[in-house]
């Protein structure tokens, strides 16, 4: 048993910190790391967000300092003697570090993400435990659905977004993601809660294949949402253009009532000494003209866990409704 600190050993970007991070499906390969026995490990992370945005609202303009999305984030995995690897992932934020204070006088859940908001401002997100092995892991919890990393391939702004129509976070799932297969990997998850009437809006199953080839990785997926009354497909790949990183995704969402079909491709680069990223999106949605969205943001990193960006969109709605300028850092941890 440890009696103090001492008896801890930090480690910094090492084999265990990857190995968790694998594991954990999070950032946790930049966090600092305890190894607490020779087969079990702590991290703890964290970054602090802050953003001055100023957003179009089609009659008027709103300028605002927003917190964005800072949070603290414990992981944890023990490799037991019969060869299965357990792990845990929790993630605190909400803390409102704007000091406006409009996050600190409320208590309230919702059901749907499965955050819950305490009297100083605090949400819980991405808390689940996993177990892994030869066969794959299982992990049950509040998780990123299969579908959603998908989606979120033409989500690569900070802040001035296109439209990306992720499935998100769901509460009491259930995942399962496979071994890979020589380049062949694929996850399915469902919402233990799905057939529950107080959950409608929530994705019952959704599954996403990855197939990776020599030039390219190949997503494609499936999100069954509204409790069967609608669903989600799309199909994208990630791949480099000389210097250039780039994405592509198509996505067709129906929820019942309208079809609304995306296509999107992303792209980023260095020039000398900083980041420049960008998306073109175009939306389709039925009974609506479509449009073309534009985003483009530029990135420096003034020291290892510090990062500046500045941003703009422009969401191709009467008025210039939606557009986004934004500047903002955020310091890592």
């Amino acid at each position: 048993n440890l009696t103090h600190m001492g008896e801890f050993e930090m480690m910094k970007k090492t084999t265990s910190a990857l190995a968790i991070a694998a594991l954990l499906g999070t950032g946790a390969a930049t966090a600092a790391t305890f190894q607490v026995d020779d087969n079990t490990t702590f991290s703890i992370s964290g970054d602090f967000e802050l953003t001055y945005l100023e957003t179009d609202n089609g009659t008027t303009t709103t300028d605002e300092f927003t917190d964005g999305g800072s949070e603290v984030k414990f992981g944890g995995s023990h490799v037991s003697a019969n060869g299965l690897t357990t792990s845990f992932n929790a993630e605190l934020g909400g803390f409102d570090i704007t000091g406006d204070g409009t996050n600190n006088d409320t208590t309230s859940s919702n059901s749907e993400t499965d955050d819950v908001t305490y009297n100083q401002g605090a949400t819980t997100n991405n808390v689940y435990i996993g177990v892994g092995g030869d066969f794959g892991t299982v992990f049950y919890g509040d998780k990123e659905t299969a579908f959603d990393s998908l989606a979120d391939i033409t989500d690569i702004m900070e802040e001035a977004a296109v439209t990306v129509n992720g499935t998100g976070d769901n509460q009491q799932m259930v995942q399962y993601v496979s071994p890979n297969f020589n380049g062949f990997s694929f996850v399915v998850d469902t919402m233990v809660t799905a057939d529950d009437d107080a959950n409608d809006g929530n994705e019952e199953f959704t599954a996403r294949a990855d197939i990776e080839l020599d030039m390219a990785t190949v997503m494609v997926g499936y999100a069954d949402i509204n409790n069967g009354d609608g669903d989600s497909i799309g199909i994208g790949a990630s791949f480099d253009v000389g210097p250039v990183a780039v994405g592509v995704k198509y996505q067709s969402d129906d929820d019942g009532t309208t079809t609304t079909d995306l296509a999107g491709i992303t792209g980023s680069t260095t020039v000398g000494i900083v980041d420049v990223y960008g998306a073109i999106n175009n939306v389709d949605e039925e009974g609506a003209d479509s449009r073309t969205e534009l985003a483009l943001g530029v990135g420096y990193d003034v020291a290892d866990n510090l990062r500046v960006f500045a941003e703009m969109s422009d969401m191709d709605q009467d008025a210039g409704n939606g557009d986004i300028t934004s500047v903002g850092a955020y310091l890592k941890f």
